[in-house]
């Protein structure tokens, strides 16, 4: 009997640790469909905040193409005290696609520049950016232990961070006047395959700021957004960070038009800095060490037509360090080589760098080409077949 009990035991064991647990999926459209209840494309809910809250950590949410505004706060509320508090809220854990068409059974299958996907802040009057919503997206995950979240395939815009009062969500302090467009705090997070535009913040991090954690930003666009202060159109503090196939172009602020790197170690690679402007220091980016040991590697990036103040011709309208180490690795930059000389000027020890060198762009003045699209093959930053 003892015999057949451990057999039993055994086999209970063995069939618990080999069954595979499969993450969810929930799907969403503009108008829902069928049930409503996000089971399939067929029964599609159309609201995209019960889907992410219905949602486990591992868990996805598929989002078809259309426009989404948000209508809850943080805490699940639809009549918040300050209705600007309205965001996305993507629980820890979670991860969210958009682009697609709402037929589609796996992944690959998304169309992103055909299927266009926006998560809009413009929750009051439509045009009217002094009702708009703080922060479009908002995450928040413990300081230890957080698993982090997934935001892939939507255009972000409309964000307007600018009251200097705070919100805490799970013990992490948000601030109102920062991050227009993404705001995430801690885990380890996927930004992939956006297009953030038209996204302001009177102090920090126009389309995106990021606190903490290990953070993947790759081929998306950042074109238009704004900070008062710093990281006009990304900002990153502490943490360590890889962005690469990136686009930065027209965004602006007082540090850092294209990205403020604040005590945070960054591995950028493949990433174009055009037509961003800083009021003082640092068009294209600005590296900043006031503790730790940041490092910051370029590798593989262009520097070009970036400005301080209107002017593309001055010492670091491209690029300035304020006491991080830094190193470049075949970059195309936007001046000489004398122009990189003096403490905040640096490169450290460059290798096979060019230096003022015409990347020779389609059409910089276009960013989104004819069609009006990012990143599909009519873009202006497209480089010419002689480049």
């Amino acid at each position: 009997m003892r015999k057949k009990t451990f057999i039993f035991v055994a086999m209970l064991l063995y069939c618990f640790t080999t069954t595979q647990i499969y993450a969810s999926i929930r799907y969403v459209k503009p108008v829902s469909t069928g049930t409503g209840d996000g089971s399939s494309w067929a029964n599609a809910s159309g609201n995209l905040q019960a889907m992410i809250q219905a949602s486990s950590s591992g868990d996805e949410v598929w989002v078809a193409a259309g426009t989404y505004k948000p209508t809850h706060d943080p805490f699940g509320s639809t009549s918040p005290i300050d209705p600007r508090d309205k965001t996305f809220f993507v629980k820890d854990g979670v991860k969210i696609y958009g682009g697609f068409a709402g037929t589609e059974t796996a992944l690959s299958q998304r169309l992103i520049t055909t299927n266009v996907t926006i998560l809009s802040g413009d929750i009051g009057t439509v045009g009217v950016a002094t009702d708009n919503a703080y922060h479009v997206v908002l995450t928040s995950a413990a300081s230890s232990g957080g698993v982090g979240v997934t935001i892939d395939g939507f255009t972000i815009t409309g964000g307007n961070a600018n009251v200097s009062t705070n919100i805490l969500v799970n013990s992490n302090i948000f601030a109102r006047f920062n991050a227009g467009g993404v705001y995430t705090y801690y885990g380890t997070n996927t930004i992939n395959n956006n297009t953030f535009s038209g996204n302001s913040a009177t102090n920090y991090g126009g389309g995106i700021f990021i606190i903490g954690g290990t953070n993947t930003i790759s081929n998306n666009t950042l074109s238009g957004n704004s900070a008062t202060n710093n990281g006009g159109g990304i900002l990153t503090s502490i943490g360590t960070n890889t962005l690469s196939n990136n686009s930065l172009s027209g965004n602006s602020a007082s540090l850092g038009g294209g990205i403020y790197a604040n005590n945070s170690t960054n591995t950028l690679s493949n990433n174009t800095f055009s037509g961003n402007s800083a009021t003082n220091n640092g068009g294209g980016i600005y590296t900043n060490k006031t503790s730790g040991t940041p490092t910051n590697n370029f590798k593989n990036n262009i520097f070009w037509g970036n400005k301080k103040g209107t002017d593309t011709t001055i010492a670091s309208a491209d690029y300035y360090n304020n006491g991080a180490t830094n190193s470049f690795t075949n970059n195309l930059m936007q001046f000489a080589p004398t122009s990189y000389m003096g403490t905040n000027y640096s490169l450290g020890s460059p290798t096979g760098n060019i230096f003022a060198l015409d990347p020779l762009f389609v059409n910089a003045a276009d960013l989104d080409g004819a069609d009006n699209i990012h990143r599909t093959a009519d873009d202006g930053l497209r480089l010419k077949p002689c480049s």
